[in-house]
């Protein structure tokens, strides 16, 4: 079983909420990376910061957490 295959199999068992929390995990991860210098990003970084830990860490449960 290849990475692929395994990821692809964990993400078909995610429902709206998840994806959505996935969707917005990567926009907040895009904008910090992204516009890292832009003075609105950095005057609010620790909150996406935030952001994005805990959408992280929501996606790990949905993925590992349970079968």
């Amino acid at each position: 079983m290849n990475l692929f295959t395994w990821a692809e199999g964990k993400v078909r068992k995610f429902n709206i909420w998840d994806i959505a929390v996935l969707k917005t995990y990567l926009f907040f991860l895009g904008m910090i990376v992204g516009a890292y210098f832009a003075q609105f990003v950095q005057a609010n970084l620790y909150i996406f910061a935030v952001i994005v830990i805990l959408s992280l860490i929501w996606l790990l449960y949905r993925m590992f957490g349970r079968d």
